[in-house]
């Protein structure tokens, strides 16, 4: 067998969502049951404290440690422009992950992001070079550069 791999886990976790946190749990629990290593980005690290999962607060340290980036979880492309206080800074941490694995060539793969029923054109991320598969609304979509 290959190397573990340590997976970062990246969604709208630990905003008061108990539906999202779920999500984080499964997709640590995947990623564990595989043999690899789930590290689960959360502000709020109390939420999951007693999970049994490597937690992370900083994105800059999230991307440093982890050889791939997996987002998931409810209405991650969502934009949101009036946060309430719980999620007021998640727009820029989604910004800065994606920005750092970028420069890093580090993979990232996505999920069930969810969209609550938007139109795919309102919801896909418009980023070049930014390769995600997306799971939206009974939808495959791949995004490519």
């Amino acid at each position: 067998m290959s190397k573990p791999l340590k997976v970062g886990v990246f969604g709208y976790y630990s905003y008061r969502n108990l539906g999202d946190n779920v999500m984080a749990f499964q997709v640590a629990s995947h990623i564990k049951r595989e043999g690899h290593r789930p590290i689960i980005f959360t502000k709020h690290p109390i939420d999951m404290e007693n999970w049994g999962f490597d937690l992370c607060s900083d994105v800059e340290d999230l991307v440093k440690s982890v050889d791939l980036i997996f987002f998931g979880g409810g209405g991650l492309l969502i934009p949101r422009m009036r946060q309430s206080e719980p999620g007021s800074n998640f727009s820029q941490d989604l910004r800065l992950v994606l920005d750092l694995a970028k420069q890093n060539d580090l993979p990232m793969y996505g999920f069930s992001l969810g969209g609550i029923g938007k139109p795919l054109k309102d919801i896909v991320p418009r980023r070049k070079g930014v390769k995600l598969i997306l799971v939206c609304n009974d939808c495959w979509v791949r995004r490519g550069n």
